[in-house]
């Protein structure tokens, strides 16, 4: 037991010794952490206000793209509309170019069949006359006509 009771001595005396001898390097050692951990604290404290800021720069972004988004569509429409107006001037007037197109080539092809119809009409009543004419015509009518239009014209036509 003797020895037991050296070794608690030796043990308490080593722990004096170190305490007293080590104390301030223990406790230089504790500080330097204990101000590394609020070093840490404050820096991780600092980024997260750093990204609180980044993040409502960025929703304030966001918020701006939207707006001008909804601006950039609505002028868009817009012109879409305006354009969609335009083309569909364009596209009744082109139909009433071609519907008074039409309508003049309808008539001059009406005047041209009415032609076509008098030239055939003139045609078949000159074949139907020639035809009469050639049925009842005697030699005496024949005759009597040629006189008739020789005391008609009389000298002077044929001296001109």
């Amino acid at each position: 037991m003797a020895e037991f009771i050296i070794t608690a001595v030796n043990i308490f005396v080593l722990a004096f010794a170190v305490g007293y001898f080590g104390s301030g390097m223990i406790g230089n050692l504790f500080n330097k952490r204990k101000a590394g951990i609020v070093e840490s604290i404050d820096s991780a404290r600092k980024q997260k206000e750093d990204a609180a800021k980044l993040h409502m720069d960025y929703e304030k972004k966001v918020s701006g793209f939207m707006e001008e988004k909804a601006a950039i569509l609505a002028r868009a429409g817009e012109k879409a509309k305006l354009r969609e107006a335009e083309i569909m001037d364009d596209a009744h007037a082109e139909a009433e170019r071609i519907i008074l197109r039409a309508r003049k080539e309808a008539e001059l092809k009406k005047l041209k069949l009415k032609d076509d119809i008098k030239r055939d009409m003139v045609t078949y009543a000159t074949a139907a006359a020639a035809k009469i004419i050639a049925e009842n015509m005697t030699d005496d009518i024949q005759a009597q006509l040629i006189e008739n239009t020789l005391n008609g014209m009389g000298e002077t036509t044929w001296q001109n």
